[in-house]
């Protein structure tokens, strides 16, 4: 279990980059491309901070300059690893209790909620794919049999 989300984190972290660079070579500012890179990340420091019990740095929809998104995207990536490290297979079914953005009160195991983070992050950037192709940028291929093959 615990390979397994090293390896889903390591290529969730490739997958953003790829985003995060084509925003930063075609200079895009102050769009719901921004808004939705953004969101990813905060996303996965909000669910990281609720596992681990603590405050989020990040409210769920701060927006970003340009010049943070990738030292942001490495620190979550080197935060999650850490904390995967930390964690036994039996660790993974423990159920936390959390707030979401409503105050509304919830349980998960940590599985769980790792799972529904790299599924929130995949399903942003499909957005952000369609909203280049909008503004006439080819979005990166991103998907996980293209991050193996290149692997």
């Amino acid at each position: 279990m615990n390979k397994y989300f090293h390896d889903m984190f390591d290529y969730n972290k490739y997958a953003n980059n790829l985003f995060i660079n084509q925003i930063i070579q075609f200079n895009i500012e102050k769009t719901k491309i921004n808004n939705l890179i953004s969101h990813i990340l905060n996303a996965h420091e909000i669910w990281l901070a609720r596992i681990q019990k603590r405050v989020a740095r990040f409210s769920a929809w701060e927006v970003h300059s340009n010049d943070l998104l990738l030292e942001i995207n490495l620190q979550l990536h080197i935060e999650m690893h850490y904390f995967l490290n930390t964690l036994s297979l039996l660790d993974f079914e423990g159920i936390i209790k959390y707030l979401n953005t409503k105050g509304e009160t919830f349980e998960n195991t940590i599985k769980d909620c790792l799972t529904h983070l790299l599924n929130h992050s995949t399903h942003h950037r499909a957005q952000i794919s369609l909203l280049m192709r909008q503004l006439e940028i080819e979005p990166p291929k991103s998907d996980y049999i293209f991050y193996l093959r290149e692997k």
